[in-house]
C-alpha cells in the first residue's frame, strides 16, 4: 500500500468538518470494480486503487473506533441512577450505556481482520489506545493493535 503524501494528509485535517459532512460523498462502486449482473451491471473506466493503511485506519476508526471514557450524563450518588450505566468505554458509533457489542470486519487485498471490540481487550490495552501520540500515529497504532488476522486472502482466493 502508499502513503498519502504530507499535502494530502494536512488537507484532510484541516478541512473544516461540517463542510467535509455537507459535501464530500463516498465513492459507492470502487475503482476496477465490475458487477455483471443486470440491472446493476456496471465497469469502473478506472484501474484498481488499494487505500492506504492510513486511509484504511481513518475509515475503520470512524466505523468503530475506540475514543475513551464514555461521559456518562448520570450522578453516581446513591439513588441517583448512576449504576444503570454497564461500561465506560466510548466509541465512535452510538451505543446505550456504552455496552457496543458491534464487531466489525475489514477486507482488504492482504486478509480479512476482525476488529476487537472493548470488551475484548485487557484495561491496560484500552489505556494505551486511547493516549495518542499524535492523530496519525495513534489511528495507525490502534488499527494494528484490534485487529485480529481471521484469514488471509491468499488463503480465502485459493
Amino acid at each position: 500500500m502508499t502513503e498519502p503524501t504530507t499535502e494530502a494528509k494536512q488537507k484532510f485535517s484541516s478541512y473544516p468538518l461540517m463542510q467535509a459532512l455537507r459535501e464530500w460523498r463516498s465513492r459507492r462502486f470502487g475503482m476496477g470494480m465490475r458487477i455483471e449482473k443486470e440491472p446493476l451491471a456496471h465497469t469502473s473506466a478506472h484501474e484498481p486503487l488499494a487505500l492506504s493503511e492510513t486511509e484504511e485506519a481513518i475509515l475503520t476508526f470512524a466505523a468503530c473506533g475506540i475514543t475513551g471514557a464514555a461521559l456518562s450524563d448520570w450522578t453516581f450518588a446513591p439513588g441517583a441512577g448512576g449504576n444503570m450505566m454497564a461500561g465506560f468505554i466510548s466509541r465512535t458509533i452510538p451505543s446505550a450505556d456504552a455496552i457496543s457489542r458491534l464487531a466489525l470486519v475489514v477486507i482488504n487485498d492482504e486478509a480479512t481482520y476482525l476488529m476487537k471490540r472493548p470488551c475484548d481487550l485487557a484495561p491496560n490495552q484500552i489505556v494505551e489506545l486511547v493516549q495518542p501520540a499524535s492523530q496519525d500515529v495513534s489511528l495507525l497504532r490502534e488499527v494494528r493493535q484490534i485487529f485480529v488476522a481471521v484469514k488471509s486472502t491468499q488463503q480465502i482466493c485459493h
